[in-house]
């Protein structure tokens, strides 16, 4: 099988590697601006407002209620 045919082979690597620089930052600033910093933080807030406002939650594990 020939790969001669490929775009990536007639573009310098540094130029392609500068494309995949791009790629890496913009995704990760994409996942940064949509998601929460920890992906369990929803569930301690509930837990937390369980605590102080006595909503009737397990405090023992978030996620399900008494």
């Amino acid at each position: 099988m020939q790969f001669k045919y490929l775009i990536f082979k007639q573009l310098p690597p540094q130029l392609f590697f500068i494309f995949l620089i791009v790629i890496y930052y913009s995704i990760g600033l994409y996942l940064m601006l949509n998601t929460s910093i920890t992906s369990d933080e929803s569930a301690y807030i509930g837990a937390a407002y369980a605590y102080t406002q006595g909503l009737g939650l397990n405090q023992e594990h978030p996620l399900f209620l008494s």
